[in-house]
Protein backbone atom coordinates (compact mmCIF):
# COMPACT_ATOMS: atom_id res chain seq x y z
CA UNK A 1 0.00 0.00 0.00
CA UNK A 2 1.62 3.27 -1.27
CA UNK A 3 0.29 6.75 0.00
CA UNK A 4 2.30 9.97 0.84
CA UNK A 5 3.49 12.07 4.11
CA UNK A 6 3.10 15.61 3.97
CA UNK A 7 5.31 17.92 6.45
CA UNK A 8 4.17 22.07 6.58
CA UNK A 9 6.66 23.78 8.12
CA UNK A 10 5.27 27.63 9.05
CA UNK A 11 6.06 30.77 10.31
CA UNK A 12 4.44 32.90 13.10
CA UNK A 13 1.93 35.62 12.57
CA UNK A 14 3.09 39.28 12.10
CA UNK A 15 4.53 39.82 15.99
CA UNK A 16 2.43 42.88 18.17
CA UNK A 17 5.65 44.62 18.67
CA UNK A 18 6.37 45.34 14.95
CA UNK A 19 2.95 46.67 15.04
CA UNK A 20 3.36 48.71 18.29
CA UNK A 21 6.71 50.04 19.05
CA UNK A 22 6.02 50.30 22.69
CA UNK A 23 4.93 47.31 23.82
CA UNK A 24 7.91 45.90 24.73
CA UNK A 25 8.77 49.07 27.35
CA UNK A 26 5.68 48.10 29.21
CA UNK A 27 5.56 43.94 28.54
CA UNK A 28 6.66 41.61 31.11
CA UNK A 29 8.25 39.24 28.86
CA UNK A 30 9.58 42.25 26.51
CA UNK A 31 10.90 38.84 24.39
CA UNK A 32 8.17 36.67 24.37
CA UNK A 33 5.09 38.93 22.00
CA UNK A 34 1.81 37.84 20.95
CA UNK A 35 1.03 38.40 17.33
CA UNK A 36 -1.25 41.30 16.28
CA UNK A 37 -4.41 41.32 15.12
CA UNK A 38 -3.88 40.87 11.70
CA UNK A 39 -1.75 38.46 12.34
CA UNK A 40 -4.19 36.27 13.86
CA UNK A 41 -6.63 36.61 11.38
CA UNK A 42 -3.27 35.65 8.96
CA UNK A 43 -2.40 32.90 10.36
CA UNK A 44 -6.58 31.51 10.22
CA UNK A 45 -6.47 32.06 6.88
CA UNK A 46 -3.16 30.32 6.45
CA UNK A 47 -5.26 27.13 8.35
CA UNK A 48 -7.70 27.34 5.35
CA UNK A 49 -5.25 27.37 2.71
CA UNK A 50 -3.65 24.24 4.09
CA UNK A 51 -6.37 22.41 4.78
CA UNK A 52 -7.50 22.78 1.15
CA UNK A 53 -4.77 22.23 -0.55
CA UNK A 54 -3.33 18.80 1.65
CA UNK A 55 -6.53 16.94 0.29
CA UNK A 56 -6.35 14.89 3.99
CA UNK A 57 -5.91 15.73 7.12
CA UNK A 58 -3.00 17.35 9.55
CA UNK A 59 -2.55 14.67 12.35
CA UNK A 60 -0.11 16.48 14.05
CA UNK A 61 1.03 20.10 15.06
CA UNK A 62 4.59 21.00 16.63
CA UNK A 63 4.61 23.76 17.68
CA UNK A 64 7.79 26.46 19.51
CA UNK A 65 7.27 27.63 22.73
CA UNK A 66 7.68 31.31 21.78
CA UNK A 67 3.90 32.80 22.47
CA UNK A 68 3.42 33.99 18.85
CA UNK A 69 3.74 30.69 17.18
CA UNK A 70 1.60 29.04 20.29
CA UNK A 71 -1.41 31.94 19.22
CA UNK A 72 -0.65 31.11 15.66
CA UNK A 73 -0.94 27.78 16.09
CA UNK A 74 -4.13 28.20 18.27
CA UNK A 75 -5.80 29.91 14.73
CA UNK A 76 -4.55 27.68 12.84
CA UNK A 77 -5.68 25.04 14.45
CA UNK A 78 -9.30 26.40 14.89
CA UNK A 79 -9.24 26.48 11.18
CA UNK A 80 -8.06 23.03 10.69
CA UNK A 81 -10.29 21.23 12.89
CA UNK A 82 -13.18 23.60 11.66
CA UNK A 83 -16.45 20.91 11.40
CA UNK A 84 -16.10 19.85 7.68
CA UNK A 85 -13.76 17.49 9.07
CA UNK A 86 -16.06 15.58 10.89
CA UNK A 87 -18.01 14.36 7.94
CA UNK A 88 -21.01 12.55 10.23
CA UNK A 89 -21.33 15.71 11.86
CA UNK A 90 -25.35 17.09 11.70
CA UNK A 91 -25.08 20.41 9.95
CA UNK A 92 -28.45 21.48 11.07
CA UNK A 93 -26.45 21.35 14.65
CA UNK A 94 -24.05 23.66 13.76
CA UNK A 95 -23.46 26.82 14.84
CA UNK A 96 -24.67 29.59 12.42
CA UNK A 97 -22.97 32.95 12.05
CA UNK A 98 -24.52 36.27 10.51
CA UNK A 99 -22.98 39.95 10.68
CA UNK A 100 -25.18 42.45 12.45
CA UNK A 101 -24.54 46.02 11.96
CA UNK A 102 -26.44 46.89 14.52
CA UNK A 103 -23.99 45.71 17.35
CA UNK A 104 -21.17 47.66 15.51
CA UNK A 105 -19.18 50.04 17.88
CA UNK A 106 -20.61 53.55 19.34
CA UNK A 107 -20.29 55.63 16.21
CA UNK A 108 -19.39 59.17 17.80
CA UNK A 109 -16.05 60.76 19.22
CA UNK A 110 -16.55 59.26 22.11
CA UNK A 111 -15.82 55.54 21.20
CA UNK A 112 -13.62 56.64 18.08
CA UNK A 113 -10.99 59.40 17.82
CA UNK A 114 -11.30 61.41 15.02
CA UNK A 115 -7.62 61.22 14.45
CA UNK A 116 -8.53 57.46 13.52
CA UNK A 117 -12.02 57.93 12.01
CA UNK A 118 -12.38 58.43 7.86
CA UNK A 119 -12.42 61.90 7.10
CA UNK A 120 -15.93 61.34 5.48
CA UNK A 121 -17.26 59.58 8.47
CA UNK A 122 -17.51 56.30 6.23
CA UNK A 123 -16.84 53.04 7.74
CA UNK A 124 -16.56 50.02 4.98
CA UNK A 125 -16.10 46.59 5.75
CA UNK A 126 -15.31 43.52 3.07
CA UNK A 127 -18.40 41.44 4.29
CA UNK A 128 -17.33 38.96 2.10
CA UNK A 129 -13.48 38.68 3.81
CA UNK A 130 -15.21 38.86 7.53
CA UNK A 131 -17.23 35.94 6.80
CA UNK A 132 -14.33 33.97 5.16
CA UNK A 133 -13.10 33.41 8.96
CA UNK A 134 -15.86 31.34 9.93
CA UNK A 135 -15.74 27.66 8.77
CA UNK A 136 -17.47 27.20 5.55
CA UNK A 137 -21.11 26.19 6.18
CA UNK A 138 -21.46 28.18 9.62
CA UNK A 139 -22.27 31.68 7.78
CA UNK A 140 -25.99 31.75 7.26
CA UNK A 141 -26.43 33.93 4.17
CA UNK A 142 -30.34 33.78 4.81
CA UNK A 143 -30.45 35.97 7.96
CA UNK A 144 -32.43 39.20 7.70
CA UNK A 145 -30.06 41.74 9.76
CA UNK A 146 -32.33 43.74 12.04
CA UNK A 147 -29.80 46.90 10.50
CA UNK A 148 -29.29 47.16 6.98
CA UNK A 149 -26.43 49.14 7.09
CA UNK A 150 -24.22 50.66 9.54
CA UNK A 151 -25.32 53.93 11.34
CA UNK A 152 -23.74 57.42 10.43
CA UNK A 153 -21.09 58.89 12.19
CA UNK A 154 -21.71 61.03 15.28
CA UNK A 155 -24.82 58.54 16.54
CA UNK A 156 -25.13 58.48 20.22
CA UNK A 157 -26.94 55.61 20.85
CA UNK A 158 -26.88 51.75 19.72
CA UNK A 159 -29.41 48.68 20.40
CA UNK A 160 -27.73 45.84 21.56
CA UNK A 161 -27.58 42.12 20.74
CA UNK A 162 -25.15 38.45 16.21
CA UNK A 163 -21.47 39.73 15.49
CA UNK A 164 -20.16 43.63 14.74
CA UNK A 165 -18.70 44.02 11.72
CA UNK A 166 -15.24 45.37 13.61
CA UNK A 167 -12.15 42.66 12.70
CA UNK A 168 -11.10 42.32 16.17
CA UNK A 169 -14.79 41.39 17.25
CA UNK A 170 -15.16 38.85 13.90
CA UNK A 171 -11.85 37.41 15.01
CA UNK A 172 -13.31 37.07 18.52
CA UNK A 173 -16.31 35.38 17.09
CA UNK A 174 -14.01 32.86 14.77
CA UNK A 175 -12.45 31.64 17.69
CA UNK A 176 -15.74 31.16 19.98
CA UNK A 177 -17.63 29.52 17.26
CA UNK A 178 -14.38 26.88 17.07
CA UNK A 179 -15.02 26.34 20.73
CA UNK A 180 -18.44 26.34 20.66
CA UNK A 181 -17.73 23.72 17.44
CA UNK A 182 -15.41 21.24 19.04
CA UNK A 183 -16.35 21.59 23.01
CA UNK A 184 -19.61 20.03 22.47
CA UNK A 185 -19.50 16.40 21.60
CA UNK A 186 -22.91 15.68 23.14
CA UNK A 187 -24.16 17.65 19.74
CA UNK A 188 -22.54 15.65 17.48
CA UNK A 189 -22.73 11.94 18.82
CA UNK A 190 -20.63 10.14 15.91
CA UNK A 191 -17.59 12.50 16.68
CA UNK A 192 -13.78 10.13 16.52
CA UNK A 193 -11.86 11.84 19.31
CA UNK A 194 -8.98 9.78 17.44
CA UNK A 195 -9.40 11.93 15.04
CA UNK A 196 -8.75 15.53 15.82
CA UNK A 197 -5.58 17.43 15.35
CA UNK A 198 -3.05 16.65 18.11
CA UNK A 199 -0.87 19.34 19.20
CA UNK A 200 2.79 19.56 21.23
CA UNK A 201 4.98 21.70 22.17
CA UNK A 202 8.51 21.43 21.26
CA UNK A 203 11.54 23.18 22.21
CA UNK A 204 13.74 22.65 18.88
CA UNK A 205 11.62 24.70 16.78
CA UNK A 206 12.24 28.00 19.10
CA UNK A 207 14.08 30.73 18.09
CA UNK A 208 17.22 30.74 17.42
CA UNK A 209 19.10 31.44 20.98
CA UNK A 210 21.28 34.41 20.50
CA UNK A 211 21.31 37.92 19.78
CA UNK A 212 21.13 37.64 15.64
CA UNK A 213 17.55 37.16 16.21
CA UNK A 214 16.87 38.70 20.01
CA UNK A 215 17.90 41.39 20.88
CA UNK A 216 20.27 41.93 23.95
CA UNK A 217 17.71 44.68 25.45
CA UNK A 218 14.99 42.35 25.76
CA UNK A 219 16.56 39.50 26.48
CA UNK A 220 16.65 38.11 30.31
CA UNK A 221 20.06 39.38 31.90
CA UNK A 222 20.52 35.71 33.09
CA UNK A 223 19.45 33.79 29.77
CA UNK A 224 17.15 32.35 31.05
CA UNK A 225 13.94 31.90 28.67
CA UNK A 226 11.25 30.58 30.70
CA UNK A 227 7.58 29.16 29.09
CA UNK A 228 4.53 28.41 31.35
CA UNK A 229 3.54 25.35 28.88
CA UNK A 230 0.50 24.57 30.90
CA UNK A 231 -0.80 27.89 30.27
CA UNK A 232 0.24 27.94 26.65
CA UNK A 233 -1.38 24.60 26.32
CA UNK A 234 -4.41 26.30 27.62
CA UNK A 235 -4.93 28.15 24.14
CA UNK A 236 -5.78 24.94 22.65
CA UNK A 237 -9.39 23.29 22.77
CA UNK A 238 -9.32 20.50 25.35
CA UNK A 239 -8.27 17.03 23.95
CA UNK A 240 -6.05 18.68 21.43
CA UNK A 241 -2.70 18.43 23.14
CA UNK A 242 -0.93 14.94 23.24
CA UNK A 243 0.94 14.45 26.38
CA UNK A 244 2.52 11.23 25.25
CA UNK A 245 4.63 13.00 22.98
CA UNK A 246 8.31 12.46 23.41
CA UNK A 247 9.42 15.86 22.43
CA UNK A 248 12.76 16.14 20.41
CA UNK A 249 14.67 18.70 22.60
CA UNK A 250 13.74 18.16 26.31
CA UNK A 251 14.41 21.30 27.24
CA UNK A 252 15.49 24.95 25.50
CA UNK A 253 18.55 25.23 23.63
CA UNK A 254 21.12 27.58 25.31
CA UNK A 255 21.52 30.99 24.46
CA UNK A 256 24.00 32.12 22.13
CA UNK A 257 24.02 29.14 20.06
CA UNK A 258 25.43 29.72 16.73
CA UNK A 259 23.98 30.46 13.85
CA UNK A 260 25.21 27.08 12.28
CA UNK A 261 24.19 25.67 14.79
CA UNK A 262 20.68 26.49 14.58
CA UNK A 263 20.39 25.73 11.48
CA UNK A 264 21.58 22.28 12.47
CA UNK A 265 19.01 22.03 15.12
CA UNK A 266 16.29 22.88 13.01
CA UNK A 267 17.16 20.59 9.95
CA UNK A 268 17.48 17.90 12.88
CA UNK A 269 14.23 18.53 14.22
CA UNK A 270 11.98 18.52 10.74
CA UNK A 271 13.72 15.10 10.51
CA UNK A 272 13.36 13.37 13.18
CA UNK A 273 9.48 14.57 14.04
CA UNK A 274 9.08 13.13 10.32
CA UNK A 275 10.64 9.87 10.74
CA UNK A 276 9.07 9.52 14.25
CA UNK A 277 5.42 10.05 12.37
CA UNK A 278 5.49 8.71 9.28
CA UNK A 279 2.25 7.57 8.58
CA UNK A 280 0.79 11.37 9.81
CA UNK A 281 0.86 14.77 8.01
CA UNK A 282 2.58 17.41 9.96
CA UNK A 283 2.44 20.94 10.58
CA UNK A 284 5.16 22.45 12.21
CA UNK A 285 4.87 26.17 13.57
CA UNK A 286 8.39 27.76 13.98
CA UNK A 287 10.59 31.20 13.47
CA UNK A 288 12.18 32.56 10.30
CA UNK A 289 15.54 30.92 10.38
CA UNK A 290 13.57 27.72 10.62
CA UNK A 291 11.62 28.20 7.65
CA UNK A 292 14.77 29.23 5.15
CA UNK A 293 16.65 26.37 7.15
CA UNK A 294 14.34 24.06 5.56
CA UNK A 295 14.21 25.52 2.05
CA UNK A 296 17.50 25.86 1.50
CA UNK A 297 18.13 21.98 2.39
CA UNK A 298 16.59 21.02 -0.21
CA UNK A 299 17.73 24.08 -2.82
CA UNK A 300 21.25 24.35 -2.09
CA UNK A 301 21.98 27.11 -4.49
CA UNK A 302 19.59 29.68 -3.38
CA UNK A 303 18.95 33.00 -1.01
CA UNK A 304 16.04 33.69 0.60
CA UNK A 305 15.70 37.34 1.06
CA UNK A 306 12.21 37.65 2.78
CA UNK A 307 10.23 35.44 5.13
CA UNK A 308 6.63 36.65 5.41
CA UNK A 309 4.55 36.01 8.03
CA UNK A 310 2.88 32.51 8.11
CA UNK A 311 4.65 31.76 4.90
CA UNK A 312 5.35 27.86 5.00
CA UNK A 313 6.88 25.24 3.07
CA UNK A 314 5.20 22.02 2.02
CA UNK A 315 7.75 18.67 1.83
CA UNK A 316 6.12 15.34 0.58
CA UNK A 317 8.00 11.79 0.37
CA UNK A 318 6.01 8.14 -0.48
CA UNK A 319 5.38 5.89 2.22
CA UNK A 320 4.91 2.16 1.55
CA UNK A 321 4.24 -0.24 3.18
CA UNK A 322 4.93 -4.54 2.56
CA UNK A 323 4.57 -7.00 4.43
CA UNK A 324 4.22 -4.58 7.47
CA UNK A 325 7.54 -3.03 7.24
CA UNK A 326 7.75 0.53 6.00
CA UNK A 327 9.33 1.92 3.13
CA UNK A 328 10.18 5.76 3.38
CA UNK A 329 10.77 7.90 0.14
CA UNK A 330 13.17 11.21 0.01
CA UNK A 331 11.39 14.48 0.94
CA UNK A 332 11.11 16.81 -1.68
CA UNK A 333 9.90 20.56 -1.68
CA UNK A 334 6.37 20.89 -3.59
CA UNK A 335 5.42 24.74 -3.50
CA UNK A 336 7.80 27.67 -4.03
CA UNK A 337 5.26 30.15 -3.91
CA UNK A 338 4.16 30.38 -0.42
CA UNK A 339 5.64 33.65 0.86
CA UNK A 340 8.89 33.12 0.09
CA UNK A 341 11.13 35.41 -1.28
CA UNK A 342 14.06 33.72 -3.11
CA UNK A 343 16.82 33.80 -5.90
CA UNK A 344 17.49 30.44 -7.49
CA UNK A 345 20.54 29.38 -9.12
CA UNK A 346 20.69 27.67 -12.47
CA UNK A 347 21.14 24.01 -10.73
CA UNK A 348 18.77 22.76 -8.40
CA UNK A 349 19.43 19.83 -5.58
CA UNK A 350 17.36 17.66 -4.17
CA UNK A 351 17.39 14.77 -1.81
Amino acid sequence: MDSYQNVFVMRHGDRLDNFDRHWAEKAARPWDPPVSQNGMVRAFQTGQRIRSQTGSPIHRVFVSPFFRCVHTASEVVAALSAPKDLPSADESKLVKVGIEYGLCEMMNSMAIWPEVSPIDGKFDFNISDLEAMFPEGMVDHNVDPIYKEGKDWKQHSRPSIKIQPSTKCIQTASKVVAALSLSAPRDLPSIDKSKLVKVAIEYGLCEMMNSVAICPEVSPKDGIFDFNISDLEAMFPEGMVDHNVDPIYKEMPKWEETVEGCKERYAKVVKALADKYPTENLLLITHREGLETTFSTFFKDTTVLEVEDCAYVQLRREVSSKMGMLKLGSMRLLNLESGLVIILSLSQHRF
